[in-house]
Order: structure tokens, then sequence, then C-alpha cells
């Protein structure tokens, strides 16, 4: 019986690990095609740019935030 119940959590936490690296996944990718059509739109004209720093300080303070907020988001780095 306690090997079953075994099995079960394991398929379960399997199941829902898989499912939230999918959507960490399909994240990346949109977050990539969203940055190369940034990055175009900045190269064709110049006068983005100062926008796009801006944003680019204003994604740096909401990620210290968070980092501060809650500090295991940081994450350790490679063990």
């Amino acid at each position: 019986m306690r090997g079953i119940q075994i099995l079960a959590v394991g398929l379960l936490t399997g199941f829902f690990v898989g499912v939230i690296v999918s959507f960490f996944n399909l994240a990346a990718e949109f977050a990539v095609e969203k940055a190369t059509t940034v990055y175009a739109l900045v190269r064709e004209n110049p006068a983005w740019i100062p926008l796009f720093f801006l944003a680019l300080i204003a994604i740096s303070f909401a990620v210290a935030t968070i980092s501060e907020l809650v500090p295991m988001a940081r994450g350790s780095g490679i063990p």
C-alpha cells in the first residue's frame, strides 16, 4: 500500500512539474519573440532608445523590489 502512495505522489508531482516547465518554455519563447521585435524597432528608430532605457531601468527596479520582498526568488546560482 505504501508503494502505491509513493507512486501516486511521484506521478502527480511529475505531472505538475511538467505543466510548470511547459508554461515556462512558452513564456521564454514569447519573451524572445517580443525582444526581437523591440530590438528591431529600436534599431530602425533611434528616437526610441531613451524610452527603451527607461523601460530597462523600470524592469531592474521591479526585479530588485521582488528580490527584497521575496528573498527565495533570488536563487542561489549553480550549487
